[in-house]
């Protein structure tokens, strides 16, 4: 369907992995993500003002996330504040 064409286009790179490092960040641990090549900056981007502003955690001892886990972990967040809505490709992603 035109739907899953437009969610194959969106999620397309989403099985790279991303490194992931720890840091201190106003006196407390949390993690960062970066880029190893080029990628979703958007979503990388997100992804770190969310953990700094801790709305969303990694593992102590994870080193290395997918793009499709850092996508559920802001599609959860915006679900948990009842922000979905607002999102029509995450409505998608969660509907599948």
């Amino acid at each position: 369907t035109e739907t899953d064409a437009v969610w194959e286009r969106l999620t397309q790179g989403m099985r790279v992995n991303l490194n992931i490092r720890p840091i201190d960040f106003f006196g407390r641990s949390t993690h960062v993500n970066h880029q190893i090549n080029d990628g979703p900056c958007a979503l990388i981007a997100v992804c770190n003002v969310l953990l700094l502003k801790e709305d969303i955690f990694f593992e102590p001892h994870e080193t290395v996330v997918s793009m499709e886990y850092l996508l559920n972990l802001v599609v959860s967040f915006l679900k948990e504040k009842d922000l979905v809505e607002n999102v029509p490709c995450i409505l998608y992603w969660n509907n599948h």
